[in-house]
């Protein structure tokens, strides 16, 4: 009982990494959310008590939402010596970095399997867990590069309301003078004042001179006999 138990852990674990695989990849999008694809291939070092190399290829559907969450799924293939598993993975990460859980099967030992992994800008690694107990480690580089941002589209600047104030000119407080009346026909037409005579100015008096009497003359002496 026990061991039927155990034996039917991984294949609980694939079937729940494909299902959240499976939803997230056919989840509608999210508001301004982009829907990529692509397909990779890499090389690996698998290390399963002895290194081994390797190579795996997969392909992925994810949605990049506005906040540049990625969400999604992918299927792999992990081949190496002793090797060759293909694998069902939810994704979940960021632009940069995504994470990967899921499970698969592996053709060379007969065993299902459970798996998690990491990927990023050409990089990847992660590790596999048979049911009869064997632990298995993978490392390389991948053609994967990482997301591009979602472009946020640019905010829309709101409509100024027109205004119904009608603004008054400023007042000047000059005066026009009023136009002159066409002359009636046959009328005399009335004189216009020319300018008045200009004042002279008063003349100022001069202050008279009275003359200074004169001195009498002194009678001279008579001469005597």
């Amino acid at each position: 009982m026990r061991q039927r138990f155990m034996d039917s852990i991984p294949w609980a674990t694939l079937l729940l990494g494909v299902g959240v695989g499976a939803a997230l990849a056919i989840a509608p999008s999210t508001a301004h959310a982009d829907r990529r694809q692509s397909c990779y291939a890499g090389l690996v070092l698998v290390f399963d008590g002895t290194w081994h190399p390797g190579g795996v290829v997969g392909c992925r559907t994810v949605n990049v939402s506005d906040s540049n969450n990625v969400v999604g799924a992918e299927v792999n293939l992990l081949i190496a010596p002793g090797t060759i598993r293909p694998r069902v993975q939810a994704v979940a990460g960021s632009t940069s970095v995504q994470a990967l859980v899921g499970g698969g099967y592996d053709f060379a030992s007969g065993k299902a399997l459970v798996g998690v992994g990491v990927t990023g800008d050409h990089w990847l690694g992660g590790a596999d867990y048979e049911i009869a107990g064997r632990w298995t480690a993978y490392a390389g580089v991948s053609t994967l590069n990482r997301y591009h941002a979602n472009a946020r589209p640019d905010p829309i600047a709101p409509t100024p309301v027109p205004s119904n104030n009608v603004t008054v000119p400023p007042s000047t407080n000059n005066t026009a003078p009023a136009p002159t009346p066409a002359p009636t026909p046959g009328a005399t037409p009335a004189p216009t004042p020319g300018p008045g005579p200009t004042p002279s100015p008063a003349p100022t008096p001069t202050p008279s001179l009275s003359p200074s009497p004169s001195p009498s003359p002194s009678p001279s002496p008579s001469p005597s006999p």
